[in-house]
């Protein structure tokens, strides 16, 4: 991964990049590509949001995208 990582920052300068700035292609090419805040296990002690959280009213991507078709 660190080639593709290399790859993605060198294809988005226009100029030569600050070090905040390739922090902050790195941490997006992080979590938008690689989706690391979302490839983790649970376990079987887990338990849905809906249960933690009984108070909040949840929308379902189904019932929200209606709104746009």
């Amino acid at each position: 991964m660190p080639n593709q990582l290399a790859c993605f920052v060198s294809m988005n300068k226009n100029e030569e990049q600050d070090y905040a700035e390739q922090v902050g292609l790195t941490h997006y090419y992080h979590v938008c590509y690689e989706g690391c805040l979302t490839n983790f296990e649970i376990g079987d002690e887990g338990k849905e949001a809906s249960e933690l959280y009984p108070e909040v009213k949840y929308t379902t991507v189904e019932k929200y995208m209606k709104r746009y078709l």
